[in-house]
Parts: structure tokens; C-alpha cells; sequence
């Protein structure tokens, strides 16, 4: 089943045709009324916005992926030794715990 939820949304017009809009489901209607007109000349129409708007489902978390890795045998000890550290520093940013 399709959850909905209905919206409220004021809106204010000028004599010049600019105009403002709020809404939100933790605003009163007062409040609402007075957000759209601080910005528009005096005399301002008031209107209301109705609709019936689709809530979406729940975004996923994304899968990590898993990786594979060949380890062979450095030419010597010191290049080992960078190379394990710049993969346990590249696998921390990817993998944080």
C-alpha cells in the first residue's frame, strides 16, 4: 500500500506579481501567513496550496562490496612494510569500523 501525506502549503502575492510560499508540517498557519508576506508589498492575496503527495519508501544502505586481493612476496622487507601500510590506510577509509 502507497503511504500519502497531505500538504499545506501558504502562498502570498503582490500587486507587482512577486510572491512567496512556506510550508511545513511543523508550522501553524499564523505562522505560515506571516512567512510569506515579509518580503511582499502591503496589500498582498493570500492563498492556500493543497495536495496529496507520495511518501516514498526508506532509502537502502548501500552494500559494501567485497574485495579480493593476490599478496605476493616484496623484493625486500622495506617495500613490504609501505606497501602493507598504504592497503591497511586505503581499506581503513573504505571500511571505517
Amino acid at each position: 500500500m502507497v503511504k500519502s501525506v497531505k500538504v499545506r502549503i501558504a502562498v502570498a502575492v503582490d500587486c507587482n506579481g512577486a510572491w512567496n510560499c512556506a510550508g511545513g508540517d511543523y508550522m501553524d498557519e499564523k505562522d505560515l501567513q506571516g512567512c510569506v508576506c515579509d518580503s511582499l508589498e502591503s496589500g498582498e492575496r493570500h492563498y492556500w496550496l493543497e495536495a496529496e503527495l507520495e511518501v516514498p519508501e526508506p532509502l537502502k544502505p548501500p552494500e559494501i562490496p567485497t574485495v579480493s586481493a593476490t599478496v605476493r612476496e616484496a623484493d625486500n622487507s622495506t617495500k613490504m612494510a609501505e606497501s602493507e601500510g598504504q592497503l591497511s590506510s586505503s581499506a581503513e577509509a573504505l571500511f571505517p569500523n
